[in-house]
């Protein structure tokens, strides 16, 4: 016969238990404790089982490996691309006045042969820029005399828009004005 204990506990009782002692076991940890032995029992059972069948079937392959594919002829280098062209942007007329007295010239500081027109007779003069800045001279309209010449760039500054429009005679003895005067 088995010892009373806890291992006698999870068998149906027999004939023979009820004339022995045993202790007082609530009949829900009785039952927790077959369960706890029984589970703890069932992946041995399974390793047994399992391990008797020839037929266990295969892991199936990782469908998120891959096989480098190795080529049989090196990859050909990139054709020679054409260098981006700069995309020119079209010249637009601007607006200036010299902020100070400043020499008017025939040609720009490169250029042989070039001689001074004078300077310009007050501050603030209006002139439009005509071509986009090649040196340090601007190539300007005066509208004063409708005349063309070459201005320092380090002398004049950018408008806000055109210069205004005045009615009457221009101001006489003057070579540059601040405003637009009819011919």
């Amino acid at each position: 016969m088995l010892p009373a204990g806890p291992a006698q506990n999870c068998r149906p009782p027999l004939e023979s238990d009820a004339a022995r002692p045993r202790p007082y076991d609530p009949p829900m940890l009785t039952q927790r404790r077959c369960a706890a032995r029984a589970y703890g029992l069932l992946p041995l059972v399974l390793l047994l089982l399992l391990a008797g069948c020839d037929a266990v079937p295969a892991v199936p392959p990782n469908p998120f490996r891959t096989t480098p594919e190795v080529l049989q002829s090196p990859t050909p280098a990139p054709a020679a691309s054409a260098l981006p062209t700069e995309t020119p942007v079209p010249f637009t007329p601007y607006w200036v006045k010299n902020h100070r007295e400043a020499e008017m010239w025939s040609g720009q500081v490169r250029e042989s042969g070039v001689v001074s027109f004078g300077a310009t007779t007050q501050q603030f003069c209006v002139f439009r820029v005509e071509r986009p800045q090649d040196g340090p001279r601007l190539y300007v309209l005066n509208p004063y005399s409708g005349g063309n010449f070459w201005i320092d760039a380090d002398a004049v500054g950018p408008v806000d828009g055109e210069p205004p429009r005045l009615p009457g005679p221009k101001p006489a003895d003057q070579n540059c004005a601040d405003a637009i005067y009819p011919d």
